[in-house]
């Protein structure tokens, strides 16, 4: 890999192979960045910069090569090379990760689980039995595992993490509830299923208050009371102008006197815009 590829693009890469392969099913031969872009509600010049790293080239005015641009996306991600991990935690979710095949069309495969429990022990999932956490590094030794997927209650994590580095794993996909703290050399990537549902009911929050506004036009994000002595007058009214502007569609709402008010508010728009496209955007300046 010639530049380092951020993580912002690698996490955009299986999207694009996901969407590429039903271009290729529907009989597509080329397909362009702004497809892709609108497709994936995303901005096409940050998607031809994506695509870019594939070392892959597009025509002007006929795409990318479905079958190269796919060929280097998967290549690009290391997906095209059979990746064996092993589990640790076979409980619900663990379970259920082992009797995921999806992994497969990535490269990664399970290999082995791991529990200490001993009613689970011995138990199958699938082609896999559930083995004992004690031959857990003989196992990792001798068949030269590097990755390992960690499903543990969040009391068990760091020490369970621990002994994985003890034996010899270079990289941890943490689904416990918890933080790692780890070597730096280790790679170590966690899915927060709490955040994420957070993240969701936020989303779900969003949208049910927009519905139950009269006028959609519009969303008060803030109403501010102000005085002649506010000395942190400039900083108040900015948060709350960049409140409502990564909101979406905004009004905020000030009392003050509008010449000043309109002054401070000038200089932060171009600020903004200097940085950010603003397609709808509204002040309701009280006097």
């Amino acid at each position: 890999m010639k530049h380092k590829i951020p993580i912002p693009t690698i996490k955009r890469f299986p999207s694009y192979i996901r969407y590429i392969k039903q271009y290729k099913e529907n009989g597509v031969k080329n397909v362009s960045a702004t497809i892709l872009a609108n497709d994936l509600r995303l901005n096409p010049i940050q998607v031809r910069k994506d695509l870019a790293f594939s070392g892959i080239e597009g025509k002007p005015k006929v795409g990318f090569d479905i079958d190269q641009l796919l060929e280097a996306l998967i290549d690009t991600l290391g997906w095209n090379n059979s990746t064996d991990a092993v589990l640790i935690g076979a409980g619900n979710l663990g379970s259920a990760l082992m009797g995921y095949k999806g992994f497969e069309n990535y490269g990664l495969r399970i290999v082995a689980a791991f529990d200490k429990k001993e009613d689970i022990v011995g138990k199958k999932i699938g082609n896999l039995e559930i083995q004992s956490l004690t031959k857990l590094e003989e196992y990792i030794l001798l068949n030269g595992i590097g990755i390992a997927i960690l499903t543990v209650p969040a009391t068990q994590a760091q020490p369970t993490a621990e002994l994985l580095v003890k034996c010899g794993i270079q990289a941890i996909w943490n689904f416990a509830p918890k933080d790692l703290s780890l070597p730096e050399n280790i790679a170590v990537q966690r899915t927060d299923l709490a955040t994420q549902f957070a993240v969701l009911s936020a989303k779900l929050r969003s949208n049910m208050i927009k519905e139950t506004k009269a006028d959609d036009t519009f969303l008060v994000i803030d109403r501010i009371k102000l005085d002649k002595d506010d000395h942190d007058l400039p900083a108040r009214i900015a948060d709350s102008v960049q409140t409502a502007f990564y909101e979406g569609e905004g009004i905020c709402l000030i009392e003050y006197d509008i010449i000043y008010i309109k002054r401070i508010l000038n200089r932060f728009i171009c600020k903004i815009n200097s940085n950010k496209s603003i397609y709808f955007f509204y002040f309701h300046i009280l006097v």
